[in-house]
């Protein structure tokens, strides 16, 4: 009895122990992952944006909007999202199931390209994977959006913020106007609802050159116009290419499971116990974060 006792403390606390390292794999874990893939981006669609002047818009006149342009590739970058209120500076990916959304914020498929007449939606993670919308809730009515793509540089302004639930995607309902609609998880370190942040284009500055970022030469251009009534082909929830694999979530954490049991078992054969530490330590802490990225997937995707 006292031996299982013991055994079953030892198993509670290596599970604590887990616990433990999950949660830092999800707070600083994947913030250097998501920077690393945020670097990447940068040098890729850096040469291609216009300079980053921020727009100044004549008085009584109104805003241009970008030009129709082909639909970029899934996962390729296509703007800069600049917020100085909050010392944001992220770029934006093409997509929004949980891939894309590790790299940085992304672009809702269906909605206009950033500067067009529309709404723009953009979701983004709050509080993991370099957790680009953690301070969203701290923006004011007024303050500045800035959008650099290579259409051109994009001023909104912010108009309104509010709280719905992950099904209303009335949010992302198309317009008339050029709008900009970002959304994440609230309250922070919970999916339970969405933080809504709606902006209005002000000024714009478009390009006189022309990038060369791939498209998708197959797939529609966005309609410069959008009928109000049209419903959205997605929600709050993020879309995903393709569904999370349990399986290889499970999978990666039996093999960390025998990794340790391997390890534990060469320790007590061999009179040098640190050469079975040695070799077993690495190949398990690579096991245990490929088996941490397998869980997160299966997170709500802009937690």
């Amino acid at each position: 009895m006292t031996r299982a006792l013991a055994v079953m403390g030892r198993i509670l606390i290596g599970l604590g122990v887990l616990v433990l390292a999950f949660t830092g794999f999800q707070i600083f874990g994947t913030s250097v992952i998501q920077h690393r893939y945020q670097a990447a981006l940068r040098d890729e669609i850096q040469p291609h944006l216009t300079i980053p002047t921020v727009p100044h818009l004549p008085l009584g006149s109104a805003p241009k909007v970008a030009p129709i342009t082909p639909r970029p590739l899934i996962g390729s970058p296509i703007s800069r999202l600049t917020i100085p209120a909050i010392d944001l500076d992220q770029i934006v990916v093409e997509g929004t199931d949980a891939p894309h959304l590790e790299m940085g914020p992304g672009h809702y498929r269906g909605t206009p390209l950033p500067g067009q007449i529309g709404n723009v939606g953009i979701a983004g993670h709050r509080t993991t994977w370099g957790r680009p919308f953690f301070r969203l809730d701290a923006l004011n009515e007024g303050d500045r959006i800035i959008v650099t793509t290579q259409q051109g540089s994009f001023v909104y302004s912010v108009t309104r913020l509010f709280v719905v639930r992950p099904d209303q995607v009335s949010v992302l309902h198309t317009s008339n106007q050029a709008l900009l609609t970002l959304t994440t998880c609230t309250p922070k370190y919970s999916a339970s609802q969405r933080l809504i942040v709606r902006a209005a284009l002000v000024a714009s500055t478009l390009s006189t050159t022309k990038g060369s970022i791939p498209s998708s030469p197959s797939a529609p251009s966005v309609p410069s116009r959008q009928s109000p009534t049209a419903p959205p082909a997605f929600a709050l929830r993020a879309q995903h290419a393709a569904t999370p694999s349990l399986f290889g979530a499970l999978l990666w954490s039996a093999l960390c499971g025998l990794m340790a049991i391997a390890t534990i078992l060469l320790a007590r054969r061999l009179s040098r116990r640190w050469v079975a530490f040695l070799i077993g330590v690495p190949l398990f802490l690579v096991m245990l974060i490929l088996a941490f990225s397998r869980i997160s997937s299966l997170l709500p995707a802009n937690l």
